[in-house]
Parts: structure tokens; sequence; C-alpha cells
């Protein structure tokens, strides 16, 4: 089991690497958060926000949307097994969060707000 201390040193690690534009290194490191903890829904997100930042700069940036609408079945698949807490509600609106700036950028201004609206109540 992680520590609490490690994790949160390599999710700052993951998203450095993002921000600084090295996707292949952020992927890989959200993928091996993934393989030690399978079940939890931090790497799957982490890795779905790394690949809205990617598609952001890239000429076919809807590549990447499976991978961000897959994260929302992944956390209700979550909260299915372990019950309802404040946490997966966190990263269940996180998610909408993601899905809905997508949908908005891509010109789906409903679909965007639908999400943004879910997001709001899933955070509240």
């Amino acid at each position: 089991v992680l520590a609490v201390q490690d994790l949160e040193r390599a999710s700052c690690d993951r998203i450095d690497l993002f921000l600084n534009e090295d996707y292949a290194g952020s992927h890989a490191l959200f993928d091996s958060l993934i393989s030690v903890m399978p079940d939890s829904p931090e790497g799957y997100l982490g890795r779905a926000v790394a690949y809205w930042d990617e598609s952001l700069i890239i000429e076919d940036g809807d590549r990447h949307d499976s991978e961000i609408r897959n994260v929302i079945n992944i956390v209700e698949d979550n909260i299915k097994e372990r019950g309802e807490s404040a946490e997966m509600y966190f990263w269940l609106g996180s998610a909408y969060a993601i899905r809905s700036g997508l949908a908005l950028m891509q010109g789906s201004a409903l679909e965007g707000v639908i999400d943004g609206l879910e997001n709001r109540d899933y955070l509240q």
C-alpha cells in the first residue's frame, strides 16, 4: 500500500510531466498508478486529464474522447462496489467536469451544460 505522502508526490510528478508536455512520460506514470491501484479512480482520472490537456494541442484532439468519457464509467462502477462516499462523488464530479469541458470545446454546448450541471451536483 502506498503511503499518502508517496501518492501525493507521485501525483505531483505526473501532473508536472503533462503540464510540461511530456505526455508519454505522464501517461506511463498514470498507467503505473493504475497497475498499483486498479480499483481507484485516481489514475484513470489523472490519465484522462493528461489526454485532455494533450488534445488541446494536437490536430485530431478527439482521438482521446473515449478515454476521457470512460472515466465516468470507472467511477460509477467503483461506487457500485464500494458504496457512496464523498471521495467517490469528488471523483465523479471531476470526471463530469472534464467531460463538460471536452463537449464545450467540441461545440456541443447542450451536452457540455448538462455535464456541467452533473459536475456541480456531485461536487456539492
